[in-house]
């Protein structure tokens, strides 16, 4: 049998299992986003507490079947989220299918447990992990259901690992370990002075850096609707301190939300030594000559 994920007291768990008697169990959903926020969802028709956490009723939630089997096979889990008039969910105060279609849920984690009691039991004894992965895909999303897919955090072993590449730009990723440099350094705060476009993803701020600066960054928001919500920087405009995101928001932005942003980086030698000023911790190639050239 699996290990305990938790349970009420030593064992416990365990002895009911192997007792045979009738059984209540429920699925426990926990959303992970990509902020690090939390969400907990009952699979039941009750909110259910255990192990200090409180899965309450969220939107209406039908999985597909999963499977255990021996060895590293990577398994998708389909989850339909349901909500309407009767049953309503939003998050960050954005209604729950609209924060799903803009973008929501990339980066972010569901863990599925199984929960058991007994029969004169007024909570779970304890809980199984059932599956663990993170958001990939959505297959269908209308006015009152979404389709999603989680993929297994198991696929993070299907990656391929190659040795060192000889490339032009870095091999490294700005503010790791090999870079070096401090993404606090870096982090600087602002204030949007007007709201997003139609598309959700372009507003001015008080930003007075240089154009381009934050080209590539991330910004995350601080206050308003979007709280806690990072999107990516596809420009920057000196002018009106301009920022277009890589993707739209779930909610507008007005003027007067906070964020905090980093600049990014190309990978390019010149922008290592004019921006960052940490060429000596450049790890790309620029001097390989093109295949080509080779005679």
């Amino acid at each position: 049998m699996r290990s305990t994920l938790w349970e009420t007291s030593a064992g416990a768990l365990v002895a009911l299992l192997n007792s045979g008697a009738p059984l209540n169990k429920a699925d426990l959903y926990t959303l992970t986003l990509a902020s690090g926020a939390v969400l907990r969802w009952s699979g039941s028709d009750v909110p259910l507490a255990g192990n200090g956490h409180l899965w309450t009723l969220g939107p209406g939630i039908n999985r597909g079947r999963i499977k255990w089997v021996v060895g590293a096979e990577v398994d998708t889990m389909d989850l339909t989220l349901l909500t309407d008039e009767a049953r309503p969910c939003t998050i960050a105060g954005v209604p729950l299918l609209a924060y799903i279609r803009a973008g929501g849920l990339s980066g972010a984690r569901l863990q599925l447990d199984r929960a058991f009691w007994g029969a004169g039991d007024t909570a779970p004894r304890g809980a199984l992990l059932w599956f663990a992965g993170k958001f990939a895909d959505i297959k269908q999303l209308d006015r009152r259901q979404a389709q999603i897919t989680i993929v297994s955090a198991i696929e993070a072993l299907t990656n391929m690992v190659p040795g060192p590449l000889y490339q032009a730009g870095c091999l490294s990723t700005v503010f790791d370990a090999r870079c070096g440099l401090s993404r606090a350094a870096f982090t600087s705060t602002g204030h949007a002075t007007t709201g997003t476009d139609a598309t959700r993803s372009v507003f001015s701020t008080d930003l007075a850096q240089a154009g381009g600066y934050f080209g590539l960054g991330t910004l995350t928001f601080t206050s308003g609707a979007n709280d806690g919500l990072q999107r990516s920087v596809k420009l920057h405009v000196h002018t009106g301190g301009v920022i277009t995101l890589m993707s739209p928001l779930p909610a507008p932005v007005v003027a007067g939300d906070s964020f905090s942003i980093v600049p990014g980086c190309d990978g390019l030698q010149n922008t290592c030594e004019a921006k960052f000023s940490n060429v000596i911790r450049f790890r790309g190639k620029p001097y390989i000559p093109q295949p080509e050239t080779i005679t």
